[in-house]
């Protein structure tokens, strides 16, 4: 499939291209590795899509997610300050709206906003378009402490708990004598892992599904306990 992209250089100067690609997610994936982030793509996604990697798509990930929450029952009271990563169980329109806005205005720094594009574990991952010189600021917004307001959303506590172990990953990974480009570069091939993981689990489970139903929901179970203890989105 052909794709126009549109991105914006180091000096501001807006740009665009075009591309071949299998789905909209390999081009997001394509354009990544040429040092390129986009912030919007044109294109017919194919039609006869697998559904692994619709699951992988970035915005029917984001309704795939929307349709969990309402199974997932966790008490939202129980949750700390300090958070793994994981999914983000809450108000659906909210969750949208965070994506949509970076979450500007409700999360305070840059650092932050980049981070939270890395907060669940297995999504395609697009943080904010930040140059050179704004990325180079990250290690002082490390150095602020993320606030917990009372007003936060069930979901934004859970986002900033989250960022938290994140941030704690960060400065671990600075201490040790990484640097900042280094970091971003592991959130992007830990999501690719874990989006690598989310779909042989599909795969693995259409395959027992030959066998029969069965099978097919003993697969399910299997992979879906796998998906869970990485904070991966589940199979329905």
């Amino acid at each position: 499939m052909k794709y126009q992209y549109f991105y914006q250089t180091s000096k501001n100067e807006n740009r665009d291209g075009f591309l071949n690609a299998k789905n909209r997610a390999d081009a997001y994936a394509l354009l990544r590795k040429q040092g390129i982030r986009p912030y919007r793509l044109l294109g017919d996604d194919p039609v006869n899509w697998q559904p692994w990697a619709v699951g992988a798509s970035f915005f029917i990930l984001v309704a795939v997610f929307i349709s969990i929450i309402f199974w997932q029952h966790k008490d939202i009271s129980s949750i700390r300050k300090i958070m793994p990563r994981q999914q983000l169980v809450g108000d659906g329109n909210t969750l949208l709206n965070g994506i949509a806005t970076n979450w500007e205005g409700v999360l305070p720094t840059r650092l932050d906003r980049y981070l939270a594009a890395y907060a669940q574990p297995g999504w395609i991952a697009i943080p904010p378009n930040f140059t050179a010189d704004e990325i180079a600021l990250f290690k002082e917004d490390l150095s602020q402490d993320l606030a917990f307001n009372d007003n936060d959303s069930e979901v934004v506590v859970q986002l900033k708990g989250i960022i938290s172990s994140m941030r704690q990953e960060m400065m671990e990974y600075l201490n040790k004598g990484g640097s900042i480009e280094g970091y971003l570069v592991f959130l992007d091939e830990r999501q690719a892992r874990e989006r690598e993981l989310r779909k042989k689990a599909y795969e693995m489970v259409e395959s027992a599904g030959k066998e029969g139903k069965e099978k097919r929901i003993q697969a399910l179970m299997n992979q879906n306990m796998l998906l869970r203890s990485q904070g991966i989105a589940e199979l329905e």
